[in-house]
């Protein structure tokens, strides 16, 4: 996605995926949430039902709000740029957020801005020290993507 948004200069595009790219590779596979599946029913007008499946997008309730809608706009982006991602003949299953929490922990290493202070604030002193957190500073932004003409 970047490349595209430098070919079609798209300079706020490119700033938005580096940050995407920067903060999956802090959060990694553990830092990702968890998914259930489950089921979306749907109602014709006729009142008879169709079930479709659907991933429930559980809740990482450690991880700061914020990445919960800019992973929900990177989820929406293979809706609107059809011409870049192929699902290779398979139909793609709604990713649909639901509010409940993921029993997934935090992965060790992480800045204390991935974090929900909240979720800091309860810890134990011992258990927030077995998240070796890093020193290091990281900037959270609240992009949003500029929506498709």
């Amino acid at each position: 996605m970047i490349a595209v948004s430098r070919e079609r200069g798209e300079q706020e595009a490119v700033t938005f995926w580096q940050y995407v790219l920067a903060c999956l590779d802090k959060l990694g596979y553990e830092g990702m949430s968890d998914e259930e599946g489950g089921e979306e029913r749907l109602y014709r007008t006729d009142g008879t039902a169709k079930s479709n499946p659907v991933k429930h997008v559980l809740l990482l309730y450690w991880r700061h709000p914020s990445f919960r809608s800019l992973f929900q706009r990177v989820d929406e982006t293979h809706g609107i740029e059809d011409e870049i991602f192929k699902h290779q003949n398979r139909p793609k299953v709604p990713r649909i957020r639901v509010d409940v929490r993921s029993k997934r922990g935090p992965p060790k290493h992480l800045q204390v801005a991935f974090f929900r202070q909240e979720y800091l604030h309860s810890l134990y002193s011992h258990e927030r020290e077995e998240l070796l957190l890093s020193k290091k500073h990281f900037q959270l932004f609240d992009y949003k993507l500029p929506a498709a003409a």
